[in-house]
């Protein structure tokens, strides 16, 4: 993500298959995330692959992806997370 960020070069859709739910919160991955959204390239990046609730898809400005039907079970209470990021 710092390599999308420096570089001169606008995307259009930022794409990455993976998520960390051991790393937990990063302030320097929101801080990336805020930025390249605010360039308005769209970011996509995924659940981890237990399908628990994992970084940076907790961000608000990052589409998360799941290959689990029952993603409303994995949001449960997490009230700082918006439905509307996530694609089933």
């Amino acid at each position: 993500m710092q390599y999308v960020f420096n570089s001169n070069i606008r995307y259009d859709i930022l794409l990455m298959s993976l998520g960390f739910d051991h790393v937990g919160y990063d302030d320097e991955v929101e801080y990336l995330c805020e930025e390249i959204g605010g360039m308005g390239t769209i970011i996509v990046f995924s659940f981890d692959n237990a399908g628990s609730m994992s970084y940076p898809t907790a961000i608000e400005q990052v589409i998360g992806v799941d290959i689990f039907k029952n993603i409303d079970n994995i949001l449960g209470s997490l009230n700082f997370f918006s439905k509307k990021n996530v694609i089933e």
